[in-house]
């Protein structure tokens, strides 16, 4: 799966708005039911969901999942940040659909008087601030996402944490003074995000799940990245299949130099690893002391002994593959 920028992915949304050709607010509204669809596989009716929506598209979301929500007879209440008088396009049409239909409650944040008590058994979802965002949050939006990250209610991020960015955040992810929501699980879009796969972010990011929203096909397979996520299917679809007159012979031979004294764990691991990728022939070359060791805990290897206890220089062994 590749793993696109923001950049790449509003290029994609446009894509896939001209060419399907589908509007933006039902592009939206699709993306938001795939995340509906999933709350309802995993969440109950007896839990009440807090929304909170931010002004652009993120909150847009947001506000088509309480409807949508709404309308499977969940408990929502939604809170909108007001910071502006500035609201995106699909924002306001599906606050105007939310209000036609009447049957959730919208309170509107403008400061932190109007926090309300949450209990840690209710379900905040996160629709502040999507991949968009290109600024540290301050002022009034870093309260709220400290509030929200005070409570011990589990927390469902919308395409992103809010506060996260999508690719570089070594200027922000170890100030104590810029909030980012540590969600207990992250719905993304078609991709998933390449802050997801840092070590210094597994606390905003603890589980995340990519939601299929049918982006455009050609554009997907079109544009370049350097950057993949490998999923099974993918590595299923590269095994090769033996015929019934295979041998060991037509499947490759491969060479694995390890060992050193004290770490030969390492190479046993390494050995039992390479024939579990369906290699044909194996051989470990190894200090002399480790033989018995490789040829007990993986016979199937065959083994190459260097007469040195530590290794000195590039086996010659090497060249001959």
């Amino acid at each position: 799966m590749k793993i696109l920028s923001t950049e790449q992915i509003r290029k994609a949304d446009n894509f896939t708005i001209k060419n399907e050709p589908i509007s933006s607010i039902d592009l939206m509204e699709r993306a938001s039911q795939s995340c509906t669809d999933w709350i309802i596989k995993n969440f109950n009716k007896n839990q009440k969901f807090k929304i909170f929506a931010g002004q652009g598209n993120n909150g847009g979301d947001g506000l088509a999942i309480a409807r949508q929500l709404k309308e499977k007879n969940f408990f929502i209440e939604v809170f909108i940040m007001k910071i502006s008088e500035n609201y995106s396009d699909d924002f306001k049409i599906n606050l105007l659909r939310l209000e036609k239909q009447n049957k959730v409650k919208i309170n509107f944040l403008e400061n932190e008087s109007n926090f309300k008590e949450i209990n840690k058994n209710d379900i905040i979802i996160d629709a502040l601030f999507g991949s968009g965002l290109k600024r540290k949050l301050e002022n009034f939006p870093a309260k709220i996402l400290n509030f929200l990250n005070n409570l011990e209610a589990k927390i469902i991020s919308i395409d992103i944490p809010s506060g996260l960015f999508a690719e570089n955040n070594e200027k922000t992810i170890y100030d104590k003074e810029i909030p980012i929501i540590k969600a207990n699980f992250t719905l993304s879009f078609q991709f998933p995000k390449l802050s997801f796969f840092f070590p210094e972010t597994e606390k905003f990011v603890k589980e995340y799940f990519i939601l299929n929203i049918s982006l455009h096909k050609k554009f997907i397979e079109n544009i370049e990245t350097k950057n993949f996520f490998l999923k099974k299917d993918f590595i299923f679809n590269k095994i090769k299949k033996r015929n019934r007159f295979s041998h060991k012979g037509n499947f490759g031979h491969g060479l694995l130099i390890a060992g050193s004294y004290g770490k030969f764990g390492a190479c046993v691991l390494a050995a039992k690893s390479c024939l579990k990728t369906g290699i044909g022939l194996l051989s470990t070359q190894t200090p002399k002391f480790c033989y018995s060791i490789i040829q007990i805990s993986v016979p199937e290897s065959m083994v190459i002994l260097d007469n040195s206890m530590v290794w000195k220089k590039i086996p010659k062994m090497l060249w001959k593959f």
